[in-house]
């Protein structure tokens, strides 16, 4: 294998062929994660929404348990601009990456937190079907994207098994209006 710019060792895989509604996959599972974090998760705008949690201490301690469980503290970015040396940087650039290593830049607003800046770009991916999805036997592959106007505000590389634990994390949380 070669290494890629981002300098893991997996190749890189042009992501087009895998684009998918999210609502299509044929993933076992997937429509209810696609619909937790598109309707019900909290922090997002949508009116079945759990609402918002009170704590922004609790916010925080949660995003870091999903992101530590992950492997993914020091494979996330939050940036108020995302510009292409940004997405260079964790190997996010262009329509080849790596797909094997979950990482993520999300363009983060001033009056948001961490956690719900993930939760609205999950959210508007799920949406918008900036969705590309590879199954294997053992793991399925997922790329999230997040646009406004033509300009990336997040990409998102993970697993099926990171946004079943993410779920859980938060759905157990029992955050309410």
């Amino acid at each position: 294998m070669r290494a890629n710019k981002y300098s893991c060792k997996h190749d890189e895989e042009n992501i087009e062929k895998y684009r998918v509604t999210p609502l299509e996959t044929g993933v076992t599972g997937f429509t209810k994660l696609v619909n937790y974090f598109e309707y019900k998760a909290p922090l997002i705008d949508s009116i079945h929404s759990t609402g918002s949690c009170a704590s922004l201490d609790r916010q925080a301690e949660v995003l870091k348990k999903m992101l530590s469980e992950s492997d993914m503290l020091s494979r996330t970015k939050f940036l108020k601009i995302i510009q292409k040396n940004s997405l260079e940087l964790l190997g996010l650039e262009g329509s080849s990456i790596c797909i094997k290593c979950p990482r993520m830049i999300c363009k983060i607003r001033k009056d948001e937190t961490e956690l719900s800046c993930i939760l609205r770009h999950l959210r508007n991916g799920f949406a918008h079907g900036r969705t590309y999805v590879k199954g294997m036997k053992n793991q399925t592959y997922i790329i999230i994207d997040d646009e406004d106007k033509g300009k990336c505000t997040a990409r998102i590389v993970i697993t099926k098994a990171i946004l079943v634990r993410w779920y859980k994390l938060i759905s157990s949380e029992g955050w309410s209006i």
